[in-house]
């Protein structure tokens, strides 16, 4: 495993251990799903939280998606690395109108998100 892989998932892993990610209704401004292969997990509204960003040079971002749930996602790009809760991903193609598909290669479980209006 290289050294940045290993910086982006500790990033994550950070992330997801924060309690002070808020998880009041107020401000959800898209809504979030989780998909096992066709079948639906989980849908509901959501909220993205850019927790650090830097894009010159070797740019990394790393955003928290708060569910009105209380469950967190937590996405990060580290130069070419892309992590979602901490474990290894990929950003995929976009899916029916959505802003963000991306898929966690362990589980095979997808990640989508679209903006409200």
């Amino acid at each position: 495993m290289c050294e940045t892989f290993r910086r982006a998932a500790a990033m994550a892993m950070a992330v997801l251990s924060l309690s002070t990610v808020s998880t009041s209704a107020e401000g959800f401004n898209a809504v979030c799903a989780v998909f096992n292969g066709d079948r639906l997990i989980e849908q509901n509204r959501c909220d993205r939280q850019t927790i650090a960003s830097r894009n010159e040079g070797a740019g990394y971002n790393v955003n928290v998606y708060r569910w009105a749930t209380g469950g967190k996602t937590v996405t990060s790009n580290v130069e070419a690395f892309f992590t979602i809760n901490g474990k290894e991903g990929e950003t995929v193609f976009t899916k029916d109108g959505c802003d963000l598909c991306a898929k966690n290669r362990s589980s095979i479980r997808q990640y989508l998100l679209r903006r409200l209006a």
